[in-house]
C-alpha cells in the first residue's frame, strides 16, 4: 500500500517532525484511532470506558495505581507513547490526565499525544485532508493499534503498517458494556459490500464458504476480508465440498479452490493416462508422483455423489471435470 500512496514533501515534513518529537525515542508506540459515526447518540463516558477496557484488559496499555503516590527512584522506566487520532480532544484530555495524575502498576512512563483537533469532518478541505493523511501514516508507525469498527481510516493505517488491530465497538453500539474489542484476523481491510456469489438464488453468499482465504469481517459480519492461513490451519481445513445436484455454481468455485490448495489442479487440465513406473529412475519417480496426484484429483471429484453415475467411467480428473461442466454450466449461467 505504501507504493500506492505517495505523500507530498509537506505531508512528509509533518509526519517526520511529529514522529521525531513525540514517538521516536520511546520503547513502545500505541495507536488509538477513534471514529464515532453517531456521536450524538452516546455519552463520551461510554466510549471512554470501551477504550480503556480494551487497552487495559488486552495488555496494550498499563493499569494505573491510584493507591500508590510515592516517588520511585531515578532509574530509567520503560516509556510508552500513545497516539490518539480523532476529531475531538475530550478522550485525549481524559487519558493524558489519567496517566499524569496516577503512576502505572508496572512502572511505565506514559505520554499521550494527539496531532490535531479538527472537531468536525471537513469535506474538500485540503488542510483537513492533509492532517488526516498525516495521522494515518503516524498510526501505521505504531507498534500496536486499536481501531474503530467500520472505519476506512483505520483500515488504511493497519494496511500501511502491516498491523493486526484490536477493533473497538464491533457490535456498533457503544452503550453495550458486554462487548469486548476483538483482534483482527489480518491486516487487510474489510470489504463492506462483497459481490454476490450465488447466481441462482440472487442472494449474498458467504465468501469464506466458497474461497479458503476469506472470512466475515469482525466489525461488519456482512462484509468479507482476506486472511492468512498458515500450514497448520490448512491441515485443519475440511474436506472437499459436497455437490447435491443443485449447487453447481458454488461447488465448482469451492472445488477448484480446494484442489488448487491441495496441489491437484494440474491434473484437471491434463488428459494423459497415469502410468506406473518400473525400476523407476528419478525422473520416473517424479512422474509417478504426478500420476498419483491425478488419481487423487479424480478421487476428489468422485465425491460428488449426485453425479457419480455420470462420471464413473472417466479415467482422468479432466474428463470428469469437463463432463460435469458440460451438463451443469448451461443451467447455471449468470446473467
Amino acid at each position: 500500500m505504501r507504493y500506492l500512496i505517495h505523500p507530498t514533501n509537506r505531508v512528509w515534513g509533518l509526519i517526520k517532525r511529529f514522529y521525531d518529537a513525540y514517538l521516536s525515542n520511546v520503547d513502545e508506540r500505541v495507536g488509538i484511532q477513534l471514529r464515532i459515526l453517531d456521536p450524538q447518540s452516546y455519552l463520551p463516558s461510554h466510549i471512554l470506558n470501551h477504550i480503556l477496557s480494551c487497552s487495559m484488559t488486552k495488555g496494550i496499555l498499563p493499569q494505573i495505581n491510584k493507591e500508590k503516590q510515592d516517588i520511585d527512584n531515578d532509574e530509567k522506566k520503560p516509556s510508552i507513547a500513545v497516539l490518539i487520532t480523532t476529531l475531538t480532544r475530550g478522550y485525549y484530555d481524559e487519558i493524558r490526565t489519567m496517566y499524569w495524575e496516577n503512576p502505572t502498576m508496572t512502572g511505565e512512563v506514559v505520554a499521550v499525544h494527539q496531532p490535531s483537533f479538527e472537531e468536525h469532518q471537513k469535506s474538500d478541505d485540503i488542510n483537513h485532508d492533509t492532517k488526516a493523511l498525516v495521522e494515518i501514516y503516524l498510526l501505521s508507525l505504531t507498534d500496536r493499534l486499536i481501531t474503530s469498527a467500520y472505519s476506512t481510516f483505520g483500515y488504511v493505517a493497519q494496511g500501511l503498517g502491516g498491523l493486526r488491530p484490536w477493533i473497538l465497538n464491533t457490535k456498533m453500539n457503544w452503550t453495550n458494556t458486554d462487548q469486548k474489542c476483538e483482534r483482527g484476523s489480518s491486516m487487510e481491510p474489510c470489504f463492506h459490500n462483497p459481490p454476490y456469489f450465488d447466481c441462482e438464488k440472487r442472494l449474498p453468499a458467504d465468501p469464506g464458504a466458497l474461497l479458503p482465504h476469506f472470512k466475515p469481517c469482525e466489525d461488519t459480519p456482512s462484509g468479507t476480508k482476506l486472511i492468512f492461513i498458515s500450514v497448520e490451519m490448512e491441515k485443519s481445513v475440511s474436506g472437499p465440498p459436497s455437490f447435491n445436484g443443485q449447487n453447481y455454481t458454488q461447488w465448482v468455485v469451492r472445488m477448484s479452490a480446494y484442489m488448487k490448495g491441495q496441489n491437484l489442479w494440474a491434473a484437471v487440465s491434463q488428459t494423459a493416462e497415469p502410468a506406473a513406473p518400473q525400476n523407476a529412475t528419478p525422473n520416473q519417480e517424479r512422474n509417478h508422483l504426478e500420476d498419483v496426484a491425478r488419481y487423487r484429483a479424480l478421487d476428489v471429484i468422485f465425491t460428488a455423489k449426485h453425479v457419480f453415475a455420470r462420471i464413473m467411467d472417466c479415467t482422468t480428473a479432466k474428463q470428469a471435470w469437463d463432463k460435469i461442466a458440460e451438463h451443469f454450466q448451461e443451467s447455471f449461467t449468470c446473467f
